[in-house]
């Protein structure tokens, strides 16, 4: 039809219009507007772990501020988003939450004007990690094994956290990836002290939760030796030894004179006595004459070490 010669539009009107042989058909449809907003129409969310996020459809005349009030179920307080803009016309709204409860039911409703669309609710996703709880430990002298039972909807990262009893700060295991299901993690910790008590928990991590096991204690086995001491050598021995290595002379004279090291005189400060210098034949051989002014046989040295 011809759309100008179109009076009564109570109903919609189909136009077809061609062009460059093609046609394409339009629906005009004329709203009186009695106010600002004409519809707003609440539409399913998008939920996910702790956010969420909300649709609406709504019609105005004019530009509106629209928005998204919310609630956990069973509560009576609504919470508002912060408000939007949009302008005149037909459009879908969104708004996104987040620092949503995990596994909750919440209500929700679309606001524009006066107008507000009618109450959805929604689901967040449950928690990955349903239970944690830290097992008993096997501990050795300088090792130990750590045990976990852990229950999980999907996969997540487990480790283990341990600390001297007396210490603050926790030390962390390598973590290691564990399926979605019930299951037993293990983990085993080297380079501790031995006979000592430690503290332990097991940890389970997610994309959007970390949960702690218990705190348990184990103590590691005492060292087997108590203790040691080094006794102090024996004076006389080792005066004895150190006066044999002294006992080293080249002539016979030497070595029947340190025959008598254990009750020797003192050691003296000038060569033998003239006697054993002037009558070497008493040594049991005879000395060839000297061609020098020295004395025959040469001084020699007789040291004792007092004991």
């Amino acid at each position: 039809p011809d759309p100008f010669g179109i009076a009564d539009f109570t109903h919609p009107v189909d136009i077809d219009v061609s062009s460059y042989g093609k046609t394409h058909r339009y629906t005009l449809v004329v709203i009186e507007c009695s106010g600002s907003v004409i519809s707003v129409r609440t539409k399913q969310a998008e939920p996910s772990y702790t956010t969420a996020t909300l649709w609406a459809s709504i019609e105005c005349c004019e530009a509106v501020q629209p928005y998204f009030e919310y609630r956990q179920q069973g509560e009576t307080d609504w919470q508002s988003t912060a408000p939007g803009h949009i302008e005149a016309g037909a459009w879908d709204y969104t708004a996104t939450l987040d620092a949503l409860s995990m596994g909750t039911t919440y209500e929700y409703r679309a606001v524009a004007g006066s107008k507000t669309g009618s109450v959805l609710t929604f689901d967040t996703k449950p928690d990955p990690v349903i239970s944690i709880s830290t097992g008993a430990a096997e501990p050795s002298y300088t090792t130990c094994t750590l045990r976990a039972s852990i229950e999980c909807r999907e996969a997540v990262q487990c480790y283990f956290e341990y600390r001297p009893e007396s210490a603050t700060n926790w030390l962390s295991t390598t973590p290691s990836p564990m399926d979605a299901g019930t299951g037993e993690y293990t983990a085993t910790i080297d380079g501790l002290s031995m006979g000592t008590t430690y503290e332990y928990r097991a940890v389970a991590k997610s994309a959007v939760s970390q949960h702690q096991g218990n705190e348990q204690t184990f103590s590691t086995t005492p060292n087997p030796v108590e203790s040691i001491s080094t006794d102090a050598a024996t004076p006389s021995s080792m005066a004895a030894y150190r006066a044999a290595r002294m006992c080293r002379f080249t002539s016979s004279i030497g070595r029947r004179a340190m025959m008598a090291c254990g009750s020797a005189p003192p050691l003296p400060t000038s060569p033998l006595p003239t006697l054993l210098r002037s009558r070497p034949q008493l040594a049991g051989y005879s000395p060839k004459q000297p061609t020098s002014t020295a004395p025959w046989p040469p001084p020699m040295w007789v040291s004792t070490m007092a004991t």
